[in-house]
């Protein structure tokens, strides 16, 4: 029994390796390729597995895609964007949580783009995402007092365009590598950053974003 019983254990690691390793192997392809030029025998020649393997963990290349925007989506509450509600001098924090994940999951985000343009699934998820994004601005403009007397609409209006702005940066910079000459990754937080502390109206600096 014990034996049998083992035999088990090992068949569920070496399963759980297997998936990892499609994973990880998904990730650097569609870094590469991009999500819809990306074939499956591709990505299981890059995870050193065999193409029938990958039907054993998946039903086919948008089930694995969604597999990795789940850990996305996990990594993104994880870093402290669950609340729901953020003060305006919490800019540096919020920024710095999108940036920092985005950049680790920049593969997963590219993907996630491409395949938004043909499943609307994957587009209603990008949707709700970028959605989350545009209350957490919208929550701290709200409580910014220069903006004080500025209505809902107004609000809304200044939301969507601080996230349009980061979500166009971080896809450009990150998931695409098209960064501008002189670019580090802190100097373009740094810019990006900048122009939201103005638009809020409160103090705040990279050096805040990481206590």
């Amino acid at each position: 029994m014990r034996m049998a019983k083992n035999r088990v254990a090992g068949a569920f690691d070496r399963s759980g390796r297997t998936r990892a390793a499609l994973l990880d192997a998904a990730r650097r392809v569609f870094a590469d390729a991009g999500y819809l030029k990306a074939e499956i025998a591709q990505i299981t020649r890059a995870a050193d597995r065999a193409t029938g393997t990958f039907y054993v963990h998946f039903d086919n290349k948008l089930e694995l895609l969604k597999a990795m925007v789940e850990q996305f989506q996990l990594d993104l509450l994880d870093s402290g964007l669950n609340r729901p509600e953020h003060p305006p001098e919490a800019a540096p924090q919020v920024l710095r949580a999108l940036w920092r994940t985005h950049h680790r999951h920049a593969a997963t985000f590219r993907a996630l783009v491409e395949a938004a343009t043909v499943h609307p699934e994957m587009a209603t998820l990008y949707e709700n995402m970028r959605h989350h994004a545009r209350h957490d601005f919208h929550s701290m403009l709200a409580g910014a007092p220069r903006l004080a007397d500025a209505d809902r609409g107004e609000l809304t209006v200044m939301a969507a365009a601080i996230e349009n702005m980061v979500c166009a940066c971080l896809y450009e910079w990150h998931a695409l590598g098209k960064r501008p000459e002189g670019y580090t990754e802190e100097r373009g937080f740094q810019s990006v950053l900048d122009i939201m502390l103005r638009v809020i109206g409160c103090a705040g600096s990279a050096s805040a974003a990481d206590r």
